[in-house]
């Protein structure tokens, strides 16, 4: 059951990176023309990922209290603000910036999980 929750989780998070990047790409390369909002798509993903990612971390013997686990509960918790955020933001910039600033976050929470320590912070 474990290796099943892993398996989904690491589909989802990967499906989510890839998803983030390719609509990144659609929106520069297509000058603003495609839709700037998140799609069904990445909110399904963050949220599969998130519901995953929750259910692994007993199972799996850490606690909610490792740092690298908060770290990547806090950084899904700005990425779900920023695409509240880019819902709502009109400028042809600002949305590229956020779309970028969402990559980063997501590689960021990638790199940690997958270390099991944080980028910038030691603790």
């Amino acid at each position: 059951m474990i290796e099943t929750l892993k398996c989904l989780h690491l589909l989802f998070v990967l499906g989510l990176l890839g998803t983030v990047l390719y609509s990144l790409f659609l929106f520069v390369t297509s000058k603003g023309r495609i839709p700037s909002t998140p799609t069904p798509c990445i909110w399904a993903l963050a949220s599969g990922a998130l519901i995953t990612g929750t259910l692994l971390v007993h199972p799996r013997h850490f606690t909610f209290h490792t740092p690298w686990i908060q770290a990547a509960f806090v950084l899904l918790g700005i990425f779900f603000g920023g695409m509240l955020l880019l819902q709502t933001v009109k400028n042809k910039k600002a949305v590229a910036t956020l779309w970028i600033a969402l990559l980063i976050i997501l590689v960021f929470m990638t790199h940690d999980a997958v270390s099991k320590s944080m980028l910038f912070i030691n603790i």
